[in-house]
């Protein structure tokens, strides 16, 4: 995330700039320097799946359980496809309007709260989780495939 976070600042070939609004200290703190052991392609969701929001995070892992061959998104994986998706085309997923945000794979805070991601606003694209804090209809879960 921390290298993702400085490319996306000035890519390179003429893509649109971005950078991270919120990167939440607990997540930096526990999956900062994290990378894939080898390069994959992915398809991820353009959006929550319709019915995820405002729903345990059981409950949303057992609707993306419902599609095969499809996962949970892990945080870099989900961070890279909605910036990647904005630097090439300037159109910015799982955004402000209306706030949403997936939730994903890795918890933090003592193993207790995912990590969403999301919000992408003007300023950036929050990384973090929200503690305590239950935002309800703003979390929902969208799937991810990997090739």
């Amino acid at each position: 995330l921390d290298l993702l976070g400085e490319l996306i600042k000035d890519p390179q070939g003429g893509f649109r700039k971005a950078k991270f609004e919120i990167y939440g200290n607990e997540v930096r703190r526990e999956l900062r320097v994290q990378s894939p052991r080898s390069s994959y392609w992915v398809l991820m969701t353009r959006d929550v799946l319709p019915g995820s929001r405002d729903k345990t995070y059981d409950a949303q892992k057992a609707l993306v359980a419902e599609h095969a061959h499809y996962d949970v998104p892990y945080a870099l994986e989900a961070a890279t496809a909605i910036l990647l998706h904005y630097a090439r085309t300037g159109e910015r997923l799982y955004t402000d309007a209306p706030w949403t945000y997936t939730r994903c794979q890795e918890k933090v805070l003592g193993n207790e709260y995912p990590v969403v991601v999301g919000g992408f606003s003007s300023v950036g694209l929050d990384v973090c989780s929200y503690g305590s804090i239950d935002h309800g209809s703003y979390d929902g879960i969208s799937c991810l495939r990997k090739f």
